[in-house]
């Protein structure tokens, strides 16, 4: 396994309170988490062997459990789940309830290499469950001397506090108790508090049915906050039961779709998993409340186009779709989704291994990276960097105010598309096939197109690079090092065009050290732009220009 990282870790763990009945709670605890390649990708489809370790501390130090293997486990879509203690792995041990932090360490095989994931995750909440599940005392009394579920007692009367609660012959005389739960007031879950409980939505007393409800039927762990009929939900003042469960009530995994959406609530960290595409017919807001959310699968589509999702920040999506709807929030994650429509993307988005088909982008805001991402008839208008990517019978950037390429394009294929170069913008890299590249007069600062294969002309068009120097801004720019191929009966590779106006006529041009290979000319300059050809060579073209006093000639070669 190559750069392999697990990234975005989300445990899911589920609890509850003891109200209406008692079960015992196994030494397991469940955790869920995500998968990545170093660029991003989700792990999919594939197979590993693992071994995982708890740690008292983010680095060094000795395993309070384990490492132990569970065994091999499936990822798909970059999620995977697995089982501490029980079953592949010894039980989680009771000294984990003595540290105030715990990590996991896991070390992944896939049969080529073997791989020790770094930084450990921080899991939170396990040793409360564990003391919660098997107190390791009672009263001050080894646990090991009380009578358990099973055990026989042969006693002849039975007391409490001093009263008779049954007599010799077995009756129960000792009249009503209060609701209260002696064993877990005697354990050390007891002090725990919902503030200490990140995965809690809240807690409450003992008995506090009113407040907190309960649920109906103990023999169905399945219980969903989609499902009704099993649950009786508090409201405060009574109990209404045949209610659907509480929303949010997995403890840090949420499942929203199109009909509970509205109705949920997100805390810091959670895993939100989307099930189908959500239709919104007006802004949502409600996952803009919580920080640092992983969501995954599902998506939104808008019905006019100017409804508004607000994702909040620093939010990692998966495996999503979007349509026709605008997108809000900060430090915005994308992998793995699809865009389609008019989009807009949150400020600074950063999208790795998705597509663009269909869509047109906006200009609010800029995208901040697309990387190994496909770009399919789509217009992207505004975007700090493009890289490792495909684009396809597409525009990006333009002419118009705030359609620009604000940092570089790299190493990306380009077909049957136009690119619009702006504002210090570089072009490096890059395999262009049937394609026009454009510098508009509303460029400044400086462009460098650099390392690039050119081959063949965009339908309709009669060069590869135009340069626009009809302008008064100040601008270098340079076209090194690059390969232009056309048709022997194309006109040229290179247009320089249009006169420079101002009064010093700031603009410098170096077209230097590239391959021309057929058509009619390689260069042809119409321009007043101070102009430097140096060190190019042809091949079964001219290289199209004569010197005069704004454009100079040197060391070119023709063969």
């Amino acid at each position: 396994m190559k750069n392999g990282n697990v990234a975005f870790l989300t445990t899911a763990f589920f609890f509850s309170l003891p109200l209406s009945f008692a079960q015992a709670v196994p030494q397991a605890v469940p955790y869920v988490g995500y998968l990545t390649h170093a660029n991003g990708i989700p792990y999919d489809g594939v197979t590993l062997e693992v071994t995982a370790a708890l740690y008292p501390a983010a680095s060094s130090g000795q395993p309070l459990w384990g490492p132990h293997e569970l065994g091999p486990v499936t990822v798909n879509d970059g999620i995977f789940a697995i089982v501490l203690g029980g079953g592949a792995s010894p039980d989680l041990d009771l000294t984990l309830a003595d540290n105030d932090e715990v990590w996991i360490e896991f070390v992944l095989d896939d049969g080529v290499k073997i791989t020790a994931l770094s930084p450990r995750q921080q899991v939170r909440s396990v040793p409360y469950a564990l003391v919660a599940g098997n107190a390791q005392q009672l009263g001050g009394i080894d646990a090991a001397e009380y009578l358990v579920h099973g055990d026989a007692a042969d006693v002849s009367s039975l007391t409490v506090n001093g009263k008779p609660v049954v007599d010799a012959g077995g009756g129960w005389v000792g009249g009503k108790l209060p609701e209260t739960d002696p064993a877990f007031m005697a354990s050390a879950a007891a002090g725990i508090t919902a503030a200490q409980i990140g995965q809690w939505n809240s807690a409450f007393g003992w008995g506090n049915h009113t407040t907190a409800g309960y649920l109906k039927t103990e023999t169905d762990p399945k219980i969903g906050s989609t499902q009704t009929g099993k649950w009786c939900v508090g409201t405060g003042t009574q109990i209404i039961c045949d209610q659907t469960a509480p929303a949010g009530g997995t403890g840090g995994v949420k499942v929203i779709n199109a009909s509970n959406y509205k109705q949920t609530t997100f805390q810091n960290g959670d895993m939100v998993r989307i099930e189908g595409i959500i239709t919104v017919t007006q802004d949502y807001q409600a996952l803009g409340n919580a920080e640092g959310l992983t969501v995954v699968g599902g998506g939104f589509l808008g019905t006019a186009g100017t409804e508004e999702v607000d994702l909040g920040d620093e939010v990692t999506v998966f495996g999503a779709t979007f349509e026709n709807i605008l997108l809000d929030g900060n430090s915005v994650r994308f992998v793995n989704c699809i865009f389609k429509g008019n989009i807009r993307l949150p400020f600074d988005a950063h999208v790795y291994g998705s597509r663009f088909s269909a869509a047109t982008s906006g200009t609010q805001f800029t995208i901040g990276v697309i990387h190994s991402t496909e770009i399919d008839n789509s217009t992207i208008k505004r975007v700090r960097s493009i890289s490792d990517s495909d684009i396809n019978n597409s525009t990006i950037a333009g002419t118009a105010l705030n359609f620009e390429v604000v940092d570089y394009i790299a190493n990306t294929r380009i077909s049957d598309s136009t690119v619009y170069l702006r504002s210090d913008s570089r072009f490096v890299g890059n395999e262009c096939g049937n394609s026009l590249i454009v510098i508009p007069p509303e460029t400044s600062s400086g462009v460098v197109i650099s390392g690039n294969i050119f081959d063949g002309l965009l339908e309709g068009q009669t060069e590869v690079l135009r340069v626009h120097a009809d302008t008064s801004n100040f601008r270098m720019i340079q076209v090194t090092g690059n390969n232009f191929t056309i048709q022997t009966g194309d006109p040229r590779s290179i247009f320089v065009t249009g006169t420079a106006t101002g009064t010093s006529k700031l603009q410098l041009l170096l077209i230097a050290n590239n391959n021309f290979l057929k058509g009619g000319k390689a260069i042809e300059y119409t321009s007043t732009a101070y102009t430097a050809i140096t060190g190019n060579t042809t091949r079964a073209t001219s290289l199209g220009v004569s010197a005069n006093a704004t454009l100079q000639l040197s060391n070119n070669f023709s063969f």
